[in-house]
């Protein structure tokens, strides 16, 4: 298999590099879905990756919560929140919307049937 020329350039920097998300939850992770890794700057690669995703689900989530802050006020109110309060909260059906868009499904637990996340998901 040939190797992309900047990966080795990039694994050496990974040497150095501490990610966000530790090492040994990156590499527990890996075990437990049946690779075992030896190398950390590969443990360090599969943890610069999840970070990039998680920071991309969290600016997905931040630019839903922005565009429900910019709906009419009334359609605030009925949805259950206040049009005054200039905070930008991120909710979970918000998390729910983007992780969806992203291909995973979410099931609603059955004690919260009556929640508007259960219409329909």
């Amino acid at each position: 298999a040939d190797i992309p020329a900047g990966l080795p350039a990039l694994l050496n920097v990974l040497d150095d590099y501490s990610p966000t998300i530790p090492d040994e939850l990156t590499a527990h992770y890996l075990e437990r879905s049946g690779y075992s890794c030896n190398d950390k700057r590969l443990v360090r690669l599969v943890s610069v990756a999840a970070q990039c995703f998680i920071s991309k689900i969290t600016n997905d989530t931040a630019e839903v919560c922005k565009r429900r802050k910019r709906m009419p006020q009334k359609k605030q109110r009925e949805e259950g929140f206040n049009p005054r309060d200039k905070r930008l909260v991120m909710t979970t059906e918000d998390l729910v919307e983007v992780l969806q868009e992203y291909g995973f499904k979410h099931k609603v637990p059955p004690y919260f049937v009556e929640s508007k996340g259960a219409e329909g998901k």
